[in-house]
């Protein structure tokens, strides 16, 4: 085939724009996975989300633990219970993720709201809830809030106070009316990329005004607050973690200057730094391994964290610290009496 200046821009042209094409996509983030699911009809005010890849945790062995204790906690009582007994765990086979937001109500209370996200028999979810759109199975006691059910569309379950799921249901398939329009938490979602089984952000500056707030109406002690002051500068976190042999763990902060930023990694380096000292020579294995695990660094105004920390040192270390803070051991048992002594016929 003979290549005419004709045919040669032609393949140029068609070379050009798939390059264009290309450059053009991007990697999706956590910021795209809330946008497209239930989890961005979530309260706009929250000031944290937590995301549980609950598919992802289904191929791991200590995910299947963690699954086998939920089940068996639905079982003892509670609010898991309560959804179990309603809608059957059968009805969450086909359940992917989760998302847990914490949102701030009126007086400095603090609530939450989940909504879960899969493929589900709506049909049969919503004739569980007896033609009500929000069914309360736990009335609020004292400060605490009451817990609630309703199902959204495509049979998605959302939990929280009655007050939460309103809002959440008021959102549902409107474009940034709610969690989708949170402008610092999607911001720190967009460094989170899929593949972890645990991930979220924290608006830290909100918490840290909200917990202020809160000690001061109620008359509490607000010095640990206030001791806390060196990291009010910190606005946002985003975090994400792998379970496997090896536990991965990434922090991306977000600081109000990259001055500050600075203070802030050389403050958590301190950190690290006076565990090493407390620990000495002595420190278990496990314990060593966990700081040798972990790495600051600090670009511009972000101050980013990694712990990479084998399975088994984590166990070891859980296991020495809940070994430690057991019960006492029995004491004892007494001494059995002297023999009688043997008499000669």
């Amino acid at each position: 085939m003979t290549l005419t200046p004709r045919r040669a821009i032609l393949i140029f042209c068609a070379l050009l724009a798939a390059t264009l094409v290309s450059g053009c996509k991007r990697d999706r983030t956590g910021a795209d996975i809330v946008r497209e699911g239930a989890i961005a009809w979530l309260p706009k005010e929250s000031v944290g989300l937590l995301v549980v890849e609950v598919r992802e945790l289904r191929g791991l062995k200590s995910g299947i633990h963690w699954m086998e204790e939920v089940e068996s906690l639905a079982g003892e009582g509670g609010p898991l219970h309560e959804i179990q007994q309603r809608f059957g765990l059968e009805a969450f086979a086909g359940l992917e993720r989760v998302g847990l937001a914490i949102v701030p109500e009126v007086n400095n209370k603090v609530a939450y709201g989940a909504v879960t996200e899969g493929r589900f028999d709506e049909a049969k979810m919503r004739a569980a809830m007896d033609g009500q759109d929000i069914i309360t199975v736990r009335e609020a006691e004292g400060e605490g809030p009451d817990f609630s059910l309703t199902v959204l569309a495509g049979g998605r379950l959302a939990v929280g106070p009655r007050a939460v799921l309103e809002r959440v249901r008021a959102n549902a398939g409107r474009t940034g009316s709610g969690l989708d329009g949170n402008t610092r938490l999607i911001e720190r979602l967009r460094e989170l990329r899929p593949g972890a089984q645990v991930w979220g952000a924290l608006d830290t500056r909100s918490l840290g005004e909200l917990a202020g707030d809160y000690a001061t109406t109620r008359g509490l002690d607000t010095s640990a607050i206030a001791s806390a002051s060196q990291f009010s500068s910190l606005v946002s976190i985003a975090f994400q973690g792998r379970l496997g042999e090896t536990v991965q763990l990434d922090l991306f902060g977000k600081a109000d200057s990259e001055a500050h930023a600075r203070s802030l990694a050389d403050a958590a380096r301190g950190l690290l730094a006076l565990g090493r000292m407390a620990a000495g020579n002595q420190a278990p294995p496990a314990f060593t391994d966990l700081l040798d695990g972990i790495r600051i660094d600090q670009q511009e105004a972000s101050v980013l964290l990694h712990a990479s920390v084998p399975e088994k040192s984590l166990a070891a270390l859980a296991n020495q610290v809940t070994g430690s803070a057991g019960s006492p051991p029995a004491p004892a048992a007494p001494a059995p009496p002297d023999a009688a002594p043997i008499t000669e016929p």
